[in-house]
C-alpha cells in the first residue's frame, strides 16, 4: 500500500481548513463561546507579558541606576492594559 507525501504545511492547512467529517456545523452560539475562549487566552497571555516586563524594567532600573522611577513605564502599561481589558469584559456580549 503506497503511502502518499503530504508537507507539513498541507498538513497543517487541512486540519485546520476543513471540518471533520460527521460533525455538524456550530451554532453561532458555540462559535460566539469559542471566540471568547480565544480572546480572553490572548489576554491572560497577554498580561504575563506585562507581569514579565514590569519584572524586567524593574530589575533594569535597580541594575542601571536609572534617575528617575519605574512607575513611570509599569504604571501606564498597567493602566492602559487594564483599561483595555475592563472595555474587554465590559462590551463582550
Amino acid at each position: 500500500m503506497p503511502e502518499t507525501k503530504t508537507s507539513l504545511k498541507e498538513d497543517l492547512q487541512s486540519l485546520f481548513s476543513k471540518p471533520h467529517p460527521g460533525d455538524a456545523e456550530p451554532t453561532p452560539e458555540e462559535r460566539a463561546a469559542l471566540r471568547r475562549r480565544q480572546v480572553e487566552t490572548v489576554i491572560r497571555f497577554c498580561w504575563a507579558l506585562i507581569v514579565l516586563k514590569s519584572f524586567v524594567v524593574v530589575w533594569a532600573f535597580n541594575h542601571y541606576r536609572m534617575p528617575f522611577s519605574p512607575l513611570w513605564v509599569v504604571a501606564p502599561t498597567v493602566g492602559f492594559a487594564a483599561l483595555a481589558t475592563a472595555a474587554y469584559y465590559y462590551l463582550r456580549d
